[in-house]
C-alpha cells in the first residue's frame, strides 16, 4: 500500500473508534436513565401490539418512501443526461438521453401532488415550506454548493494541466475554501451568541461571494498560456474570500432555518437542509459537466487549428480524453500545451461567469429570510399553529420576527410595517 493509503486508513480508523467510544458512552450513560427506560418499554410495547406486516406498512407511510423516491428518480433523471451527452460526439438526438429528462420533469408536479394531498408524513411539510424563512434557507443551501462547484468541481484539473501545479499544491489549493470557511465558523459561533442575530451575517457573507466570483474571474487562468504564477496566487485569494464567505453563510443560514418551527419538526428542516446541500452539489456537478463536455473538445480544437498545430484533432481528442497523461508529452511552453491552457482559460471563464450571475439569485434569497432574535428557549414557539397530520404536535411556524434589513429596505422604498404582536411565549427554556 501506499503511504498515502495508509494515512487514510488511520484517519479513518481513529475517527471510527471516536465516535464507537462516544456512541458506547451515551448508551452506557443512558441505561440507568428512567426516562431512557420509559421510552424503550413504549417502543418496545409498540412492536408487541403490532403484527411485523402492519409495522412495516407504518414505517412506510412514516418515511414517506414514495416522496423520496419520486424526488431522487426526478433529480437522477434530470442530472445524469446533462452530464453525459456531451464529449467529442453530442448525444442529444439520442433517445437515452431525451427520454430520461422527459420522466425527470414529468416526475416534479406528480412529487408536489403526492407531498401535499397524499403523504401521510410528507418529507415537505406543505405549512413549513411554503414560509419564506424556510424555502430562502434551502435556496440558500442550493446555491452555495451549485455556486461553489462553478469554479471548483474543475479546479484540479485547471490548475495542473492549466497553470502548471503540482499534484500536492493543486489539492492544497482546492481545500483552501473548506478550511476558510470552517474557522471562520468556529469564531463566527462565538459571536452570534452575544449579538443573538444571524440574518445580518448571511447576507454580508453573499456580498463577498461577489468579490470572490470577481477575483476567480479575472484570474481565471494564463492568459498567454504562459505566465502562471499571478493566476494561481488569484485564485488562492479568490478561494479564501469565498470560504470566509460561506463560514458566514452556511452555519447561520442551519441556525436560522431552526429558529421557524418547534423542535419536534426541527430535525425534519434541519435534514431538509442539508439535504439541499447535495442536491446544489449535484445541479452544479451537472452543470460544470454539461459545459465542459459541450464546449471543451471544440475550444481546445479550435485553439489549436489558430496555432497551426498538425494533427489537431488527434491531439484535441486525446487531451480531453487523458489530460493528466497529455502534459507528460507535451510540457510547459509547448505550442500544444500553450493551446490546452488557452482553452482551459477559456472554459474556466465562462463558468465563473455563471457562479458570478447565481450571486444576485442568492443575494435576494437571503434577504427573504427571517431574522428571528435567538432566545435561551429550547425552540421559539410563539407563531401560527397547523394541524400535525394525525399526530400529538402540531405544526409551529413563527413568522412574528422582527427583520431589521428587511424593515429598512421597506422603509426606503416607501412600505410601511406592518405591526404584529406576537402571543406569550411559551417557549422551552434549556
Amino acid at each position: 500500500m501506499a503511504m498515502g493509503d495508509w494515512n487514510v486508513c488511520f484517519c479513518f480508523s481513529i475517527k471510527l473508534y471516536s465516535i464507537t467510544w462516544m456512541f458506547s458512552s451515551y448508551d452506557i450513560s443512558c441505561k440507568n436513565n428512567e426516562e431512557w427506560k420509559q421510552l424503550n418499554h413504549e417502543f418496545v410495547q409498540s412492536f408487541n401490539k403490532q403484527n411485523f406486516k402492519k409495522s412495516f406498512i407504518n414505517l412506510f407511510w412514516e418515511i414517506d418512501f414514495v416522496g423520496m423516491i419520486l424526488f431522487m428518480v426526478s433529480l437522477s433523471c434530470i442530472l445524469v443526461p446533462f452530464t453525459i451527452a456531451g464529449g467529442v460526439r453530442t448525444q442529444w438526438q439520442r433517445a437515452a438521453i431525451i427520454v430520461p429528462l422527459v420522466i425527470g420533469f414529468v416526475l416534479i408536479p406528480i412529487a408536489i401532488v403526492w407531498e401535499a394531498k397524499f403523504a401521510k408524513a410528507p418529507i415537505m411539510p406543505l405549512q413549513l415550506m411554503k414560509d419564506r424563512g424556510v424555502w430562502a434557507a434551502i435556496c440558500i443551501a442550493m446555491l452555495v454548493y451549485w455556486i461553489r462547484d462553478m469554479p471548483g468541481e474543475a479546479l484540479y484539473t485547471v490548475l495542473v494541466v492549466g497553470l502548471n501545479s503540482s499534484t500536492k499544491a493543486a489539492t492544497r489549493i482546492t481545500r483552501l475554501f473548506v478550511f476558510v470557511g470552517t474557522s471562520v465558523g468556529l469564531v463566527l459561533g462565538l459571536i452570534v451568541t452575544r449579538i443573538r442575530r444571524v440574518k445580518p451575517f448571511i447576507v454580508f457573507g453573499s456580498l463577498t461571494w461577489f468579490g470572490a466570483m470577481g477575483i476567480l474571474l479575472h484570474y481565471r487562468g494564463s492568459l498567454d498560456g504562459i505566465n502562471h504564477k499571478s493566476a494561481t496566487d488569484g485564485i488562492i485569494g479568490g478561494l479564501c474570500l469565498m470560504g470566509f464567505g460561506a463560514g458566514l453563510i452556511n452555519f447561520t443560514t442551519r441556525v436560522a432555518i431552526s429558529t421557524v418551527t418547534n423542535h419536534e419538526y426541527m430535525a425534519v428542516m434541519i435534514s431538509f437542509y442539508l439535504a439541499s446541500y447535495s442536491i446544489g452539489s449535484a445541479i452544479g456537478s451537472a452543470v460544470v459537466g454539461a459545459i465542459w463536455t459541450q464546449r471543451m473538445y471544440d475550444t481546445i480544437l479550435r485553439r489549436m487549428n489558430d496555432l497551426g498545430l498538425p494533427n489537431a484533432q488527434e491531439l484535441a481528442q486525446d487531451v480531453y480524453e487523458s489530460p493528466f497523461d497529455f502534459i507528460k508529452e507535451h510540457t510547459w511552453g509547448t505550442p500544444t500545451r500553450i493551446a490546452v491552457v488557452l482553452a482551459y482559460s477559456e472554459i474556466q471563464r465562462i463558468l465563473c461567469i455563471v457562479g458570478l450571475a447565481l450571486c444576485a439569485p442568492m443575494l435576494f434569497v437571503t434577504l427573504c429570510l427571517r431574522d428571528h432574535k435567538l432566545e435561551s428557549v429550547q425552540s421559539l414557539e410563539e407563531g401560527e399553529r397547523y394541524a400535525g397530520n394525525g399526530k400529538q404536535v402540531d405544526v409551529v411556524v413563527n413568522r412574528y420576527d422582527d427583520d431589521i434589513i428587511l424593515n429598512y429596505l421597506k422603509k426606503l422604498v416607501g412600505i410601511k410595517k406592518k405591526e404584529k404582536k406576537p402571543t406569550e411565549s411559551n417557549g422551552e427554556p434549556y
